[in-house]
């Protein structure tokens, strides 16, 4: 019996080459081949560090057909990792799908921690980090605007805001939130949050 590959889920810099870590760099040069979002992106990273791999695109187009040709190399005992086109796979992409098909097969999923655009611009927004909700990147809440309706996700971030600054606050999974209007398009961005979205291939 043949005993399945690695599935290793790389981090990748959000935009500066140098924040890529020494074990990322370290896993991509060990395995057999590594699946990109955006190929192009991918390959100026791999040239920058010297890295010779095979590469091969994987996106939100893609189907899930590519996503079962794909582990199944891993499947066959390759080692292999997936890429997003910047930061920590699993947001807007196809890395949960992916992730979530590799575990229901059997095969071991590896995350190879490095930069997140969400965890980098908390660190650096001076606001309580101890708890917060993330609803989606700003192109989704500008879709949410744009259609004119708020989604609870906005009511539970506000929530969580609250909560962590009160250590008798009610937690965001029990507190019912009262009941707003309709956001306009006038309405603050931060506070127009769609709910998350979980990518599915066609």
């Amino acid at each position: 019996m043949v005993k399945a590959g690695r599935l290793f889920m790389v981090a990748t810099p959000l935009g500066h080459l140098g924040d890529f870590s020494f074990r990322g760099v370290e896993t991509l040069r060990g395995v057999a081949v590594v699946a990109a979002e955006d190929t192009r992106r991918t390959r100026r990273l791999l040239d920058h560090y010297g890295i010779a791999v095979r590469m091969v695109s994987l996106h939100a187009h893609s189907g899930t057909a590519a996503i079962e040709r794909f582990l199944d190399r891993i499947a066959a005992g390759e080692d292999a990792a997936y890429v997003t086109d910047a930061g920590t796979p699993g947001i807007s992409d196809p890395g949960g799908l992916l992730a979530e098909r590799a575990h229901a097969r059997g095969i071991p999923v590896v995350p190879i921690p490095g930069p997140g655009a969400v965890l980098a611009a908390l660190s650096a927004a001076g606001l309580p980090a101890d708890r917060f909700v993330f609803a989606g990147f700003r192109r989704d809440i500008a879709r949410a605007l744009s259609a004119g309706s708020c989604q609870s996700a906005a009511r539970r971030a506000a929530c969580c805001s609250r909560a962590s600054r009160s250590s008798r606050g009610p937690s965001c999974a029990t507190r019912r939130p009262a009941a707003r209007p309709p956001c306009s398009r006038t309405s603050p961005g931060t506070a127009a949050l769609n709910a998350p979205r979980r990518w599915r291939a066609s």
